[in-house]
């Protein structure tokens, strides 16, 4: 495979593959970008003009229900809290669609204490760079120790 195709383990399905096309069709050609993923042109047209499924169309009503129910929570509810909340409000659905619904979403950030993904390593909190002293460790490259 040349250098620059892509390759398919980025994507997990061909809607993955023609939803990032139709993201960067406007600052490259359509053929270009089909020809670099490995799909057809007249695939991602037929993609485009496909109407929503019902079960996309039912998805996104029950996910707004989920933000709802998240929110509410403090957006401190995971899965199993959310999943019970929608029960009560009388809403029929499974355990696995929620999980998979907020997991698609990543509005599953239930992780306390942290509401950026920046936040996990103490490096790149701002406070903790401004109150470091010390440099980084060395080293080793090819022409010699990197300081």
């Amino acid at each position: 495979m040349p250098f620059n195709e892509s390759h398919r383990v980025h994507f997990q399905s061909k809607a993955d593959v023609f939803a990032f096309i139709a993201q960067h069709e406007e600052a490259m050609p359509v053929r270009v970008l089909c020809r670099l993923h490995q799909v057809s042109p007249s695939g991602y047209y037929a993609w485009r003009r496909r109407p929503a499924s019902p079960r996309a169309i039912e998805d996104a009503h029950v996910l707004e229900k989920i933000r709802a129910v998240h929110r509410d929570g403090r957006q401190a509810y995971g899965s199993p809290r959310v999943h019970a909340a929608l029960r009560r409000q009388g809403e029929i659905i499974g355990r696995r669609r929620v999980e998979r619904l907020m997991r698609e979403e990543t509005c599953a950030l239930a992780r306390r204490g942290c509401t950026d993904g920046d936040q996990d390593w103490p490096d790149s909190s701002p406070a903790w760079r401004a109150g470091r002293t010390e440099s980084r460790p060395a080293a080793p490259t090819r022409s010699g120790w990197l300081t």
